[in-house]
């Protein structure tokens, strides 16, 4: 589990088809499961993933923003 000769194939196969955001969900999800060198070879491949939280933290505020500008449509 978390070994680099099992994970690098399943990530480089995802940056190859263009699955970036989905290799940078499960390696966030999985990260702490890894062995160091793993995660850091993984990280390799990913380049920036940035942080999910903060993407989420933007939607979630940019979504936020969104309703208060036509909050007087909605009601």
């Amino acid at each position: 589990m978390g070994r680099s000769k099992y994970l690098m194939p399943v990530y480089q196969s995802l940056q190859d088809s263009d699955q970036h955001e989905t290799g940078c969900t499960w390696f966030e999800e999985n990260k702490d499961f890894y062995h160091p060198v793993a995660a850091t070879s993984v990280q390799a491949i990913l380049g920036d993933c940035g942080s999910q939280s903060d993407k989420l933290e933007a939607l979630a505020k940019n979504l936020e923003q969104t309703v208060a500008e036509y909050a007087d449509i909605l009601q």
